[in-house]
């Protein structure tokens, strides 16, 4: 296990930040100004919480932690779940629940994914959540045809979880 020293940022880490902060003003400005001129406010701000989420991603991303991903990737896979609803595809019935809980899969997988790739150790507990909900999703979108009832499962989930730790009892004795 390898110890961070925690310390005041580096030169280019606060360069870096100041790069993100600004760009995030002046996006913000221009999404201000486009919604008080066109009146696409409801656009305006999934688009605005997407590039928020796409921001704390980055800024995770050069810094090296998971802090900013994490919330980062989970705004990121709501508000798309969003667009993809009401703007994109208009959908305003059980389809678009599916979709919308694919796409908050998809943020918690990006956790997993992104900490992986860039960040210190990686964090697999995202993947718990993110596949309850990929199989949430599919079993919206197949119209119950997959997984018949998703409450059927859980006394087997249970009893799998509960032998584990009867196991693991048993074997430390």
């Amino acid at each position: 296990m390898t110890s961070r020293t925690v310390g005041k940022a580096s030169a280019s880490v606060r360069n870096q930040i100041r790069l993100l902060l600004g760009l995030g003003l002046v996006l913000t400005g221009l999404f201000v100004m486009v919604g008080n001129t066109t009146g696409t406010v409801r656009l305006l701000g999934l688009v605005f919480l997407l590039g928020l989420g796409l921001m704390l991603i980055l800024w995770g991303v050069i810094a090296q932690t998971s802090g900013p991903i994490i919330p980062g990737a989970l705004i990121t896979g709501v508000s798309t779940g969003a667009l993809l609803t009401q703007e994109v595809y208009g959908l305003r019935s059980v389809e678009s629940a599916g979709i919308h809980a694919l796409a908050i899969a998809g943020g918690f997988f990006l956790i997993t994914l992104l900490t992986l790739l860039f960040a210190g150790p990686t964090l697999w507990w995202p993947l718990i959540p993110g596949s309850l909900l990929l199989l949430g999703g599919i079993n919206l979108l197949l119209d119950n045809v997959v997984l018949l009832n998703m409450s059927d499962f859980w006394p087997l989930a249970m009893i799998v979880g509960g032998t584990y730790l009867l196991v693991r009892f048993l074997r430390s004795q």
